[in-house]
């Protein structure tokens, strides 16, 4: 019995063609059964599926399918995707392709299916990124990931809290119940952190994850915001690892970026302008993703693209003033303040690089 061919409806994205048991067929031969879908945009699905070549105990029995619109223009923009994907494959920090596959014209990706985006984690974990050992420990990763990027010559061009994962090593405690921070070693391991839909697409950014974030949402620790001390910076940073996910909007060996809609709230000043960019736009985004995670709130918080872009001059111009609100000791507040700056210049040319950044203080404090 042949498979039926998938089906894209541009008003719901959603792949819909399901049997009379509002079933999803299988893909790649009967290889992949689908379960249900964990993420939608403008550009593609992704679908939640089983490997059934895999055995049951695989940590890649269940992955993560990016399926992507079946037109020319998307089809070719798919096919970019997966070859900068498998250019940056063996780095921790990338996500990871399993397999790869059209059916019926449909470029279809399979990846690790991951959890918790740091958009769910500024909110879940926030006292625990108060710490700045934790904040120290994410930045010396990202800016890890953001060198690799530069080494092969990749612009993200759509850098948001939505498109960063977080998951903890096997065994250690998940991020929430570190919150606790009451010296507690190891703690139970919490395997429900690995979910990630490598989305897209919501009013913050062209692909995003709307998947499990609803239900994990109603879970968010409360915090003492009026409090800007340290929480505990002798306490050993857990193991987690970033993986940076969603290359759908990606460059590669210079190549015109023709098109970015990375959210607004997280779009560089020569975006803004129509100005030329380059990597430069990758370290603005990251910029506001630290404040962010330093302050539970987003720098430019505000959803009308005019004010955001008002209160974005605004804060170029209020200089080191503007990161008052950061949640960590003083010293440490001094260097995360100075590194936020540098990466929000309005000027790119000024504009702190991935290399500085791995040498700032914040970054190697002792």
């Amino acid at each position: 019995m042949s498979i039926p061919p998938l089906a894209w409806s541009c008003s719901t994205k959603t792949v819909f063609n399901v049997d009379a048991d509002g079933k999803y067929p299988s893909l790649h031969n009967g290889r992949y059964t689908i379960n249900h879908q964990i993420g939608k945009g403008t550009y593609a699905v992704v679908m939640q599926a089983v490997d059934q070549e895999r055995d049951v105990d695989s940590p890649d029995r269940v992955v993560a399918i990016k399926i992507n619109i079946k037109e020319s223009r998307y089809v070719h923009r798919a096919k970019k995707e997966l070859k900068i994907l498998h250019s940056l494959q063996g780095h921790p920090g990338i996500v990871r392709i399993i397999d790869d596959f059209e059916h019926d014209g449909f470029v279809c990706i399979v990846m690790e299916l991951l959890t918790r985006t740091l958009e769910l984690s500024s909110t879940l974990d926030r006292l625990m990124w108060r710490d700045a050992d934790h904040l120290g420990e994410m930045t010396r990763q990202f800016v890890n990931v953001l060198q690799h990027l530069n080494k092969h010559k990749v612009v993200h061009a759509d850098l948001t809290t939505v498109n960063v994962m977080i998951v903890m090593s096997p065994g250690s405690s998940s991020l929430a119940d570190t919150n606790a921070i009451n010296n507690v070693e190891g703690g139970k391991e919490d395997s429900s952190l690995l979910v990630s839909p490598e989305s897209t697409e919501s009013t913050e950014s062209t692909e995003s994850t709307e998947s499990t974030e609803s239900t994990e949402s109603t879970e968010s620790t409360e915090s003492t915001e009026s409090s800007p001390t340290r929480i505990r910076h002798c306490f050993k940073p857990p193991p987690f690892q970033i993986k940076v996910i969603d290359f759908g909007l990606s460059e590669q060996n210079n190549d015109e970026i023709q098109v970015v809609k990375v959210a607004a709230q997280y779009r560089a000043p020569e975006i803004w302008l129509g100005n030329p960019f380059d990597a430069s736009i990758d370290v603005w985004s990251f910029g506001c993703i630290m404040y962010q995670l330093a302050t539970g709130d987003r720098l430019m918080y505000m959803t009308d693209e005019d004010a955001i872009f008002k209160e974005m001059m605004r804060l170029c111009a209020a200089g080191n003033t503007r990161f008052n609100k950061l949640f960590i000791d003083q010293n440490s507040k001094t260097h995360l303040g100075d590194l936020l700056c540098r990466c929000m210049e309005w000027d790119p040319v000024d504009r702190i690089t991935p290399d500085e950044i791995a040498q700032h203080a914040f970054v190697k404090p002792l």
